[in-house]
């Protein structure tokens, strides 16, 4: 999958809300988690032998700066692999992980989280004090082996992220961008990407694996009508409220109105390609599912402050999102790759693709807060439509569709259907008139990712999970 990275630059990354880091992924063979990979009886890779240090690394620097994300990582996968209620769908010791920082010249140090029965053959004998020492005997060590450190990294490309040799999950942060992002933004760009590298890919069946032909190119007939959109921003108001109240019986009113919007959104959908289905349902499952997942294993943690991730706030932090867009009539995408940029329209992007990150993983959150299975199904490929018709037919709960969709137009505290409605239009108008466009998402493009979930990790990362 080649891999995309929106170009992120210090005045937007501070605040960003949760995923979009823009990276995009051609189809390929499925990687497996790093216990079941099988020992191919040679050492391919040379670390430096015996407690010799890597003379090119410059630990006594970058320590300090490295430990505070390695403490919080090693927090998460605590909590990971012991009490986590979602740990039998997304198991952290499927990899090792491979943190660096510094730039594509120059690699200042480099650390291995190694879980249990990692397989891995070179020097671990320097192993980082942490006061976070995971049970099952998890370790930090910095790494002293220049030759898989570079594949790593080649992996990576321009990117901040890249997986190697089905095992390895490698990062490289800037100390730029150490600086300008919070903990919460940085683990949650580690735990988010190693879902979709390892169990998505392995154990979970895509509700429409060809949702991926799509991603950067929704053609300009994807239903941008203003009720469909309107309801898109209401679902964000939705996740808001429900995300504030532990009351079932309103929790199962909230499911009504999700399920009514899906269903609604159906209906419009007059495109040729059946773009609803083909693919923002499925996108759902790929990001939106993701999203909360990681969410889910970090919201209790220590570094993890409440109202400051922005996915607390889905429904101001979109709002804010499509503002943004309409003010910056950002309507195209130029992708930098080795052979030049290209800039091409890119059709609803910021309204399709965020609402399945930000809305996506309250869809799921939801029924996962009602008691509700939401590991199983994924894992079958059930679609997030199909789940909360299951839901409501299991529990005897019968929808008046349109009381509903009146419920969610005039009856949510805070919200405005018409202002959202107005926006709606004012927003699918920018692509009326590109020549009035004056913005564009630039992304890097790296040539050597490659994996299954076509277009996947574009994962948006610093758009919307972490205005943040």
């Amino acid at each position: 999958m080649n891999t995309l990275k929106t170009h992120i630059n210090a005045a937007t990354l501070l605040l960003l809300f949760a995923g979009i880091l823009f990276s995009c992924q051609k189809d390929d063979p499925k990687p497996g988690p790093v216990k079941s990979t099988p020992d191919k009886g040679e050492q391919v890779l040379k670390p430096i032998s015996g407690d010799q240090k890597d003379p090119d690394l410059d630990f006594e620097t970058v320590d300090a700066k490295a430990l505070p994300i390695l403490e919080a990582y090693l927090e998460a996968y605590q909590y990971g692999v012991t009490d986590w209620e979602l740990k039998h769908g997304y198991d952290l010791r499927d990899f090792i992980l491979m943190f660096s920082i510094g730039d594509t010249e120059k690699t200042k140090a480099a650390y291995l989280v190694l879980p249990p029965e990692h397989g891995y053959k070179g020097n671990i004998s320097d192993v980082v004090e942490t006061k976070n020492k995971p049970a099952d005997g998890a370790i930090v060590v910095r790494m002293h082996d220049p030759e898989l450190r570079e594949a790593i990294t080649a992996s990576i490309g321009q990117s901040i992220y890249g997986t190697y040799d089905d095992r390895y999950l490698g990062y490289r942060f800037s100390e730029d961008f150490l600086l300008q992002t919070s903990l919460f933004s940085n683990v949650d760009l580690m735990i988010h990407e190693g879902f979709h590298f390892f169990p998505q890919i392995t154990s979970y069946t895509d509700p429409n694996p060809n949702w991926g032909q799509y991603r950067f190119r929704i053609p300009k007939d994807y239903p941008h009508d203003a009720e469909s959109f309107g309801l898109m921003i209401a679902g964000h108001k939705i996740a808001e409220l429900a995300i504030e109240t532990t009351d079932e019986s309103q929790l199962r009113e909230y499911a009504k109105m999700f399920h009514v919007i899906l269903q609604r959104l159906k209906a419009n959908d007059t495109s040729k390609d059946k773009l609803i289905e083909n693919y923002y349902l499925p996108f759902q499952f790929v990001e939106g599912f993701t999203t909360y997942i990681t969410f889910h294993n970090m919201k209790g943690l220590s570094f993890h402050e409440k109202g400051t991730s922005g996915r607390d706030k889905p429904y101001e932090n979109f709002n804010r999102a499509i503002k943004r867009t309409i003010d910056q009539k950002r309507t195209t995408v130029t992708i930098s790759t080795p052979n030049g940029d290209q800039t091409f329209v890119t059709y609803y992007s910021d309204m399709v693709d965020g609402s399945a990150y930000s809305m996506g993983a309250w869809l799921y959150g939801l029924l996962d807060m009602l008691g509700y299975d939401i590991i199983k199904p994924s894992k079958a490929g059930v679609s997030i439509d199909k789940m909360y018709e299951n839901y409501l037919t299991e529990n005897n709960i019968e929808v008046d569709t349109t009381a509903v969709l009146e419920s969610i137009k005039t009856g949510l505290p805070d919200f405005d259907w018409e202002a959202a409605t107005e926006m709606a239009r004012e927003y699918a108008k920018l692509w009326d008139n590109l020549d009035s466009a004056t913005s564009s998402y630039t992304l890097y493009q790296n040539p050597r990712q490659q994996h299954r979930h076509g277009e996947h990790a574009f994962c948006q990362y610093n758009r919307w999970l972490d205005w943040h």
